[in-house]
């Protein structure tokens, strides 16, 4: 899978956090595949911790 793809955390230091998140392919189903195994509904059990709802 050919992604290019970036991450940048930020904070205000009064509490609100997060991570930007970029990537770039010419396959935009790359992106959904690796989206649905972060937040685990690929249906294989798992996920990326930081990513639970």
């Amino acid at each position: 899978m050919e992604i290019l793809r970036h991450s940048l955390p930020y904070g205000d230091g009064r509490g609100d956090q997060g991570l930007f998140f970029i990537a770039y392919t010419k396959n935009l189903s790359i992106i959904d595949h690796m989206l649905e195994h972060m937040f685990g509904t690929a249906g294989d059990g798992i996920h990326d911790r930081c990513c639970t709802l």
